[in-house]
């Protein structure tokens, strides 16, 4: 779909999938809840060769990643533009998408 999702609807999402309260939908919690499962998917994806997934969950006020996202690319010696590594992961992502639609 091209688009960023804030924590909160990502959470929102993950309790209705699960059909319980898996992760708080909003609070201090919900960054910290979401933040490590996020942390170990740009790992992940990182490793892969591919863009940091998690660019694309960001925080509502801002639109941006939050500070773990920031203490994740330090921890990684990385400096990348928002913006370009979200358009990096809409193409990734989206190529990979319609290959598997083909």
């Amino acid at each position: 779909e091209r688009r960023i999702v804030t924590y909160g609807e990502l959470a929102e999402e993950i309790n209705r999938k699960f059909g319980e309260k898996i992760v708080p939908p909003k609070g201090s919690w919900l960054g910290r809840s979401l933040g490590e499962i996020l942390g170990v998917i740009s790992l992940y994806e990182w490793a892969m060769g591919r863009p940091l997934l998690s660019v694309l969950v960001v925080r509502k006020d801002t639109r941006v990643p939050g500070e773990g996202f920031n203490r994740l690319l330090r921890a990684f010696g990385l400096r990348v533009n928002i913006r370009c590594e979200q358009e990096r992961s809409f193409i990734t992502w989206g190529y990979f998408f319609w290959q598997k639609a083909r």
